[in-house]
């Protein structure tokens, strides 16, 4: 869990930089369906906050493209989930207990718990979905670290913030204090731009769960995980804040503006 610090023009001309990582296959297939169904267990990890509904509220896209595949939990499909609570010391035990459960596939969002999973098995397939950034970082154990880093941001006479999909802490906490500080922030998920962030900028998640279905599904069929490639993500998600940039004197350029997907007023 981890919030970066760079200079605006860092973060702006970084943005075709930015790589994200997935182990996937190549296409959808017609859905599988064995004429003797095997109860499949597989294991969700990921280092954010549980939702009341679901360990990963976006891990619903997940869910259908293996539905979409032939997978229907509770019939041929158990889906064991963990989350550290943006806590990361959490998920070496969390991922060990995955493995105990005896997952076949161990799914991760984000690097922190992509790393805890690959440190705990040689043998069982890890899935990872994640997005890498390089520039001046400050770690956080949790939440309770954030005004320190916030802090430490403003004595290193940082221009602008990065928050990454594994960011812990209040975010209106966090927008706040960038709005009196006057620091843009760009963020990984749309809902930072609509809580205020100036722009985020991010592979398509949902679409990048629906095609981790498909690599969980060759895995399940055989295949083993060393040969399949990892693939770079096709679709890419620009959603701007015009009216933190108007607040904040930044102006997109037309560039920008027409490869947004979309635009908060």
């Amino acid at each position: 869990m981890t919030v970066v610090s760079a200079c605006r023009r860092g973060v702006l001309a970084g943005i075709g930089a930015t790589t994200v990582a997935l182990l996937t296959g190549c296409s959808l297939r017609a859905p599988f369906v064995a004429s003797n169904p095997a109860m499949h267990r597989i294991g969700y990890l990921t280092g954010n906050q549980a939702s009341s509904q679901n360990i990963d509220p976006d891990n619903a896209v997940f869910r259908q493209g293996l539905r979409d595949l032939g997978y229907v939990e509770g019939q041929n499909l158990t889906i064991a989930e963990r989350s550290a609570n943006f806590n990361n010391d959490l998920l070496p035990d969390l991922a060990a207990g995955l493995l105990e459960d005896g997952v076949e596939v161990l799914v991760t969002s984000a690097s922190p718990a992509a790393v805890a999973a690959k440190r705990a098995t040689q043998t069982v397939p890890v899935v990872f979905m994640e997005a890498g950034l390089i520039a001046r970082s400050y770690g956080l154990q949790g939440p309770e670290d954030v005004a320190g880093m916030l802090a430490a941001a403003r004595a290193d006479g940082a221009e602008a913030l990065v928050l990454l999909p594994s960011t812990p802490g209040d975010l209106e906490t966090i927008i706040s204090f960038a709005a009196n500080a006057r620091l843009p922030i760009l963020g990984s998920y749309r809902n930072q731009v609509v809580a205020g962030a100036l722009m985020s900028f991010a592979p398509a998640y949902l679409d990048l769960r629906r095609r981790a279905a498909t690599y969980v599904d060759k895995i399940l069929r055989g295949a083993k995980a060393g040969d399949l490639p990892v693939e770079q993500p096709q679709r890419f998600d620009i959603v701007l804040n015009l009216a933190t940039a108007r607040a904040m004197g930044v102006t997109f350029s037309d560039s920008v503006r027409l490869q947004a997907t979309e635009l908060f007023q």
